[in-house]
Formats: C-alpha cells, structure tokens, sequence
C-alpha cells in the first residue's frame, strides 16, 4: 500500500471536466485508489465520488493506491492532481 498526501484545495470542486479523465487513469489500473480525509474515503475509480468532494474538508488529503501496481497508479495519480493544480493557478493569474 502506498500513501501520499496531495492538496487538493485548489482544485476542489472537481469539475466533470477535469474528474472524468482522473476516473479513466485510476480505472486503468489493478490497484485500488482512494482519496481519504476526515473519515471520509472517496473511490477515485468513481466520478460522483469524485465530484461530491467539496471545500471544507481538511486539506492535504491522502492518497491511496493498494495492490499489484500502486507504484505506478500512485505516480500517475499524483502527476495528474498536480497538473490539474497548475492548470487552475494559471487559469487564476491570469484573470489577475
């Protein structure tokens, strides 16, 4: 099992948009995936689940990526979580 703490809090909520790609990278795997936070636990494998995050959960949150290649479905998440946290600091600058 690994587990990684990721930020999401500029990007929650989770627009369709940006969940359902999350959703086909975390299915694309064998692992289980998961966001956890405040005893809550949100499959990422799910878009409801995904958008039903909302702000006021208590941020980081934790990533976990369970079986035969959490490895790489932990890089990969991360990456993409990351990347969607760039794309809405830009999108914020440059309203500014």
């Amino acid at each position: 099992m690994i587990q990684r703490e990721v930020d999401l809090d500029p990007v929650i909520p989770i627009p369709r948009e940006q969940a359902a790609p999350l959703v086909l990278l975390a299915d694309s795997f064998w692992s289980s995936v998961t966001l956890r936070a405040e005893g809550i636990t949100v499959n990422v494998k799910s878009l409801l689940g995904l958008m039903a995050i909302r702000k006021g959960i208590r941020q980081p949150m934790l990533l976990v990526c369970d079986g035969k290649d959490e490895k790489e479905a932990a890089e990969a998440v991360s990456a993409l979580l990351e990347s969607y946290k760039n794309l809405t600091s830009r999108n914020i600058s440059d309203i500014n």
